[in-house]
């Protein structure tokens, strides 16, 4: 299941990623400046959330033994997920201001928490604290703002944020691997599928980037 979401995930995403591109001209969404002849789009997030959600949403509803979460969390999980990327999409096109985007993030931060989906300790080495539902609904919402915002900064060179993205979910899949987290192995193998299919054309020189309905997503 793991190949077959990983294989699928890149054959879309290699596949709709110029056309997306061509999509972001008509919506002046191609002004981003790099060493390419053409000034590339920054619609790439589309591309991308659409081979990532597809392969992932057939996969679990088709059947997955073991996954963690019951199946209103995964619904609330897509929303949120849609939502996030709906936001970066905005900004692409309208750039939409940083308070509203920070205001937008922290709500879709606490609805994160609230489905169930959150940091509820901190370990070091054999240590573990737990936090209180107030320290892990902050914890969890300035790490899901932090990294949305890392990743929307470092997306302007060619392959650097779907490249350190892929690196990312790659680690993260081997913890989840050797912890037998099925859900976790499952949308990361997917979306390193969709981030190696988008990087055919983010590569040097870039035809596409992320953008932020990319970045938003990602983080």
């Amino acid at each position: 299941m793991l190949i077959i979401v990983n294989v699928s995930a890149f054959g879309l995403a290699a596949a709709i990623t110029p056309f997306v591109g061509r999509i972001a001209g008509h919506h002046g969404a191609a002004n981003i400046q790099s060493n390419s002849v053409q000034p590339p789009s920054r619609l790439g997030g589309l591309a991308v959330t659409v081979a990532f959600l597809i392969p992932l949403g057939t996969a679990l509803g088709l059947g997955v033994p073991g996954v963690e979460l019951s199946g209103l969390q995964l619904s609330s999980l897509c929303i949120t997920t849609l939502a996030v990327v709906a936001l970066g999409l905005y900004d692409d096109i309208h750039n939409a201001s940083a308070l509203e985007k920070l205001g937008i993030q922290v709500l879709l931060g606490i609805a994160t928490w609230a489905i169930g989906v959150r940091i509820e300790g901190v370990g070091a080495l054999r240590e573990y604290v737990p936090l209180s539902d107030a320290g892990s609904l902050c914890a969890t919402v300035l790490w899901i703002v932090a990294v949305i915002n890392a990743i929307n900064l470092i997306d302007g060179l060619d392959g650097l944020a779907a490249g350190i993205g892929l690196i990312a979910v790659s680690t993260l899949f081997s913890f989840g691997w050797v912890d037998g987290h099925v859900l976790l192995c499952l949308a990361t193998a997917t979306l390193a599928g969709a981030l190696t299919g988008f990087l055919v054309h983010n590569l040097a020189p870039a035809r596409i980037f992320l953008g932020d309905s990319g970045s938003h997503l990602l983080g």
